[in-house]
């Protein structure tokens, strides 16, 4: 097995637009959120006010949408740990949201005291964005990379993630197949190049979006 190790760390708010100047360009799952108060409780509602867009590898195909009650979100324990699971495949369960071409595992880990294993598909870029509390990612050698909230870690490729805390940390898991091309973002809008974020405000202005 291939350990997962920590590939870059940063101190961060999902809300701060620092998020999209990190040198990220492989990932695949883009992360998106809006506030008109960056002061409330953050970390309570983080999941309901965090939609994944997820980029399609077949490029400007029309968009879709998959929307889902919290109740039909799968959630299960395992080594005294709470996973909900939004998409992809974590030990024996499967995420509600299914069929999309760049595979995703999208998962919200709520962590006691111990240690958690988790299997990724080795060839997909990773990252963790922890929320509450610490923890550390444990590498080949053993060795822990401490990881305080509020951080986004972007982990190497592998094939296993091993998690170990102290107290009760919680954290959003996010893996996509690798699309290797260049990003673009303006607002809530991540294309390949500025002539296609111009189209789309142009699209905007002259009401053809979204198409029908």
């Amino acid at each position: 097995m291939n350990e997962i190790s920590v590939e870059q760390m940063s101190e961060i708010d999902v809300l701060d637009d620092s998020l999209y100047d990190l040198d990220n360009s492989d990932l695949s799952l883009v992360l998106y959120e809006k506030s008109q108060n960056v002061l409330m409780e953050r970390t309570k509602t983080l999941m309901e006010k965090s939609p994944a867009f997820i980029e399609y590898l077949e490029k400007m195909k029309p968009a879709e949408y998959q929307e889902y009650h919290a109740k039909k979100i799968t959630v299960f324990k395992h080594q005294g740990h709470s996973i909900r699971l939004v998409s992809g495949k974590l030990l024996g369960h499967e995420g509600v949201v299914k069929n999309v071409s760049t595979e995703p595992v999208y998962a919200d880990i709520t962590m006691n005291e111990g240690r958690l294993e988790l299997k990724l598909p080795p060839l997909h870029n990773a990252f963790l964005y922890v929320f509450q509390g610490e923890g550390s990612v444990i590498n080949d050698d053993g060795e822990a990379n401490s990881v305080t909230s509020p951080r986004l870690v972007i982990l190497t490729q592998g094939d296993r993630l091993v998690m170990e805390t102290n107290r009760e940390a919680r954290f959003m898991l996010a893996a996509a197949q690798k699309i290797e091309e260049p990003i673009v973002r303006w607002g809530p809008f991540v294309m390949n190049t500025h002539e296609e974020v111009e189209q789309t405000l142009q699209e905007i202005r002259t009401g053809q979006f979204p198409p029908d």
